[in-house]
């Protein structure tokens, strides 16, 4: 039996949503802004939202190929603002749009993926069809379940399987040194292939021979991440030092 708190809130959150997604017959997809209004109908603590553009958005995804449609990111009035003059999705969240279902569970695998690697970057993350919602790992596991009992009305069939923050990682494993003149990073059954400056969303740890010898590896988010020409790609940091690499301090 849900709680009243949900049921309640559900008949205003779930008129507004019916003008949102989108009907059988009409074959378009809902937008980020309009799906944040319904949660915040829905009775949700949503305070200040903003729709990012092309030119906006931080990640470079919006109208790009396999990117998303929308994106909204949101605040939590909930939540101490660490971002006060701007809407930052730290503070709450952020719902993003795609064209087909399987893209958006794409970019959760991708984004638990990251979180897995380094928990600093962990967080909640509910598909929905089409929809992807992304909350803070500020938010208490309560607060996040929430969120995603709306959604599970909101939006039939989404996955609100809990998830936890930050994922508890390993310990590392013994460094293995790389052997003298080798020019070539350690053999290791984690290693995959790069893809160009890029690696593959299931692994996307970037590992590097510095100009020094030092085989050192970067993590999504650290300062020289973007511009490192990956040598190798590892799915955790544990994988990576197993491999002979060291973490960038930066």
């Amino acid at each position: 039996m849900r709680p009243l708190w949900i049921v309640s809130a559900l008949v205003t959150g779930g008129m507004m949503l019916a003008a949102v997604l989108p009907s059988a017959a009409a074959q378009t997809a809902p937008t980020a802004s309009g799906v944040v209004g319904a949660l915040r109908s829905a009775g949700l603590p949503i305070g200040d939202s903003i729709d990012f553009t092309a030119e906006s958005d931080p990640n470079h995804l919006l109208g790009r190929p396999n990117g998303y449609l929308s994106k909204t990111a949101f605040l939590d009035t909930r939540l101490e603002r660490l971002t006060p003059d701007s809407v930052s999705a730290d503070d709450g969240g952020s719902v993003e749009v795609f064209a087909t279902p399987d893209q958006a569970l794409a970019r959760k695998t991708y984004i638990d993926g990251i979180g897995a690697a380094s928990p600093m970057f962990a967080e909640y993350s509910y598909p929905a069809a089409e929809v992807l919602l992304r909350l803070s790992k500020r938010l208490t596991p309560e607060q996040a379940a929430q969120y995603a009992g709306i959604l599970a009305v909101l939006v039939p069939g989404a996955d609100v399987t809990p998830s936890t923050a930050p994922p508890v990682m390993s310990e590392p494993a013994a460094t293995v040194a790389p052997s003298a003149g080798s020019s070539a990073p350690p053999s290791s059954p984690s290693n995959v292939a790069p893809i160009g400056m890029d690696c593959p969303s299931q692994s996307p740890i970037k590992g590097n021979k510095s100009s020094s010898g030092e085989l050192i590896y970067h993590v999504p988010g650290g300062q020289f991440y973007a511009r490192t020409q990956p040598e190798a790609c590892f799915a955790t940091a544990t994988d990576a030092q197993a491999a002979g690499y060291r973490a960038s301090q930066r």
